[in-house]
């Protein structure tokens, strides 16, 4: 299991980290093209579109996780299902989609949001068969299928973006990728829906993933309602300078958490039938996520000015100060993210949607307050009550015994070897000028002196991550870990 596990994190991470190195510089040049109001205009779409897609899963992804013995006819159940709420919000959003360009006063969106929504239909046919991989924790031809459509979409997009298409490139860009991995996914899994819909099947998978469904739902909306406010108070133009900004955050972290929690979940779901086993996973697993994720916000927070600047250009700099902001978020999004996974692993959906209606209930309180005073106003309000609810998450998990002082003195080991880091960069941030060079010296220079004084100090987490990343590494270069 540990070495399948460690396998399937590898290829995961490839995937997630492959893809985000393309993604990011097809990203970068073709943001570097189009204005704030073009990503503007798409960022709309967020939320209609999350909406649906997690309300079609109906949770039946994660039931169909935790469930060891799901047979042909409860896939195919959670097909139909799937495909069935992704059409009825297609059609829905094509009939609204005017209604919808008035109130944003963009009469763009009208024809944007019907596109786009092809999407949905896109990605439904395919749900399953990446479920399938996943619960196998088999992310190989998911890697090489994400990767391939990521290369022929990024191509499209830019050449779209230098032929004058503006925001219609990223749609188009976002429907050929979705295009190229549902044929990718048909042809690794060879997996076909059977003519079947089972009630009983439904009800059963409906009974754990609704609860799971609800959650995903609330996190889409609160998150997308910052960018109907957002765009709604401030104009399309803040909003695309807020979207690029949030983007780096979503490229860089919850990607990352996305990564580790695809291979995670599944196999802590297997780890719980040994109830000791299970703990002891989590801690190990808590604490080196910790250790990887620490420092890349670190980075982000630090390093976000010149980022922006060097890759973006100055037309982009509004975007510096959010991208800033959401980095402090970074160094417990993954604990949050791996404590909720842990929750689900343990059939626990009740206690998990309870505590995410009590974080959107503060998030909402949060909206109104901060909502007239200004867009980074928003952004502090949301991350004052995503701490809140850091620490209440940690509460409940002590609760159910997953706390200890161990877990809580190597997050302080890693706090502690992130000072030299920080220290580095006024150094650096003071005695060099010019933004590439600042940038490309902090760079290099941050996660050389973490690793360096983490080997000089040799504290226990850092023992963990070595024991666990010098094995898949080739024995020439073990000696940098």
């Amino acid at each position: 299991m540990k070495n399948k596990t460690l396998h399937a994190i590898q290829w995961s991470i490839l995937d997630t980290y492959g893809g985000f190195a393309l993604k990011f510089v097809f990203s970068v040049a073709i943001t570097r093209i189009l204005n704030p109001h073009d990503y503007g205009i798409v960022a709309y779409m967020g939320l209609f579109l999350g909406i649906a897609t997690w309300l079609s899963d109906g949770g039946f992804g994660s039931a169909l996780i935790q469930n060891q013995n799901a047979d042909q006819v409860d896939y195919s159940t959670a097909w139909f299902f799937n495909m069935g709420i992704s059409l009825i919000f297609f059609l829905i959003y094509f009939l609204i989609a005017g209604s919808v360009a008035d109130f944003f006063n963009e009469s763009a969106l009208k024809w944007v949001m019907r596109i786009i929504s092809i999407n949905l239909l896109f990605n439904s046919i395919c749900h399953i068969h990446t479920i399938k991989l996943i619960k196998a924790v088999n992310f190989r031809p998911q890697a090489i299928i994400n990767l391939s459509s990521s290369i022929i979409s990024g191509s499209i997009g830019l050449f779209l973006a230098y032929s004058g298409w503006g925001y219609w490139s990223l749609i188009l860009m976002t429907l050929s990728g979705s295009l190229f991995r549902l044929i990718g996914y048909l042809k690794a899994t060879k997996w076909y829906p059977n003519i079947v819909f089972s009630l009983k099947s439904f009800k059963n998978q409906f009974r754990f993933g609704y609860k799971v469904s609800i959650q995903g739902f609330l996190e889409i909306f609160f998150k997308e309602l910052y960018t109907i406010v957002i765009g709604k108070v401030y104009n399309t133009t803040n909003l695309g300078l807020y979207s690029r900004g949030q983007k780096f955050y979503d490229l860089f972290i919850i990607n990352t958490g996305i990564a580790f929690n695809k291979v995670l979940y599944p196999t802590m779901a297997k780890k719980n039938l040994d109830a000791n086993n299970h703990r002891e996973s989590y801690f190990r697993f808590y604490n080196l996520l910790f250790f990887i994720m620490a420092p890349l916000s670190l980075f982000l927070f630090l390093l976000s000015k010149p980022i922006v600047i060097f890759l973006l250009t100055k037309k982009w700099l509004g975007a510096a100060m959010y991208m800033k902001l959401y980095s402090v978020a970074g160094f417990i999004f993954i604990l949050v993210y791996f404590n909720s996974s842990t929750l689900l692993s343990m059939n626990k959906p009740k206690l998990f949607l309870k505590l995410d209606i009590i974080q959107k209930i503060l998030i909402l309180c949060a909206l109104i307050i901060t909502y007239k005073i200004s867009i980074a106003a928003i952004i502090v309000g949301w991350l004052i009550v995503y701490y809140i609810y850091f620490i209440y998450y940690e509460y409940n998990m002590f609760k159910l015994g997953f706390a200890s002082k161990m877990k809580y003195l190597k997050m302080l080991e890693v706090l502690l070897t992130l000072i030299p880091s920080t220290v580095i960069f006024f150094l650096f941030d003071y005695l060099l000028h010019g933004q590439r060079v600042v940038l490309i010296a902090q760079a290099v220079a941050i996660p050389f002196v973490y690793i360096l004084f983490n080997r000089i100090f040799r504290f226990s987490v850092y023992r963990d991550f070595a024991g666990i990343v010098k094995p898949s590494m080739p024995k020439k270069i073990r000696w940098l870990i």
